[in-house]
């Protein structure tokens, strides 16, 4: 084969790849937006985000409504970077993404970021990122965020997803 044929062979390749390339959303959620699912509980929202509003430690839900490119697309990616401040020693902040089936509710598949306490310093904010494969499906994100201590609030500032769509 000469050079032209494996040229042309090379670019054919890289037409086809990049004709099945994936097509990428950004997602940004604000801690503002999620709300409190403990009973009992309503999350407070201040110029850092949502916050528990006693010593107890509280669950929000964020939410993601996905734009589906066309009907018959499949969600293939998520990767998602949480920020926020831990100032609590234990019960870390910690958010998970669950995916489950458009069509049946089964099939749940996950992950899990963790914004550390930093005792050397607790007021910087702190950030975690995972990508996983989902379940073609419907997106939940659950922070649990810990309560106030002596160190001070903790806060979800902020959640930011890349979601990726094929066939």
């Amino acid at each position: 084969m000469n050079k032209y044929a494996l040229m042309v062979a090379a670019c054919m390749l890289v037409a086809r790849s990049a004709s099945a390339a994936p097509d990428y959303q950004n997602y940004y959620i604000h801690g503002r937006s999620c709300t409190s699912i403990t009973p009992g509980q309503t999350a407070v929202y201040s110029n850092w985000g949502v916050e528990s509003p006693s010593t107890a430690a509280i669950d929000v839900m964020c939410p993601i409504v996905l734009n589906y490119p066309s009907a018959g697309t499949e969600l293939t990616s998520v990767w998602v970077m949480v920020s926020g401040y831990n100032r609590a020693g234990y019960n870390t902040l910690n958010c998970t993404v669950a995916s489950t089936s458009r069509w049946d509710g089964t099939g749940q598949v996950s992950t899990r970021v963790f914004l550390p306490f930093s005792k050397d310093n607790p007021s910087p904010p702190q950030f975690d990122g995972a990508q996983f494969v989902p379940n073609d499906a419907f997106l939940t994100v659950i922070c649990r965020l810990p309560g106030y201590t002596a160190t001070g609030r903790s806060h979800l500032t902020g959640i930011w997803l890349q979601v990726g769509f094929g066939r």
